[in-house]
């Protein structure tokens, strides 16, 4: 995928967050890391709270596109 791509992506898990884990992030949303499997794509937020929860994950199905879910943290 190329990288306009995984920017839609990219917003799609950050609108997925709470407002509280937007406000948590250490960085922008457009730097959040996106891997991909094979059904779907892994979207990683770095927040303040990484070395205690851990970061913020939002799992994107690949085809739909719908968030099927934020992983638990911590």
């Amino acid at each position: 995928m190329n990288q306009k791509a995984f920017e839609k992506i990219r917003k799609i898990a950050f609108d997925a967050l709470e407002p509280v884990d937007r406000e948590s992030l250490t960085e922008s949303w457009e730097d959040a890391v996106v891997k991909e499997s094979e059904n779907q794509f892994f979207v990683t937020f770095k927040t303040f709270e990484d070395l205690i929860k851990g970061p913020l994950t939002v799992l994107i199905d690949k085809k739909t596109k719908e968030v099927l879910m934020i992983q638990p943290r911590g």
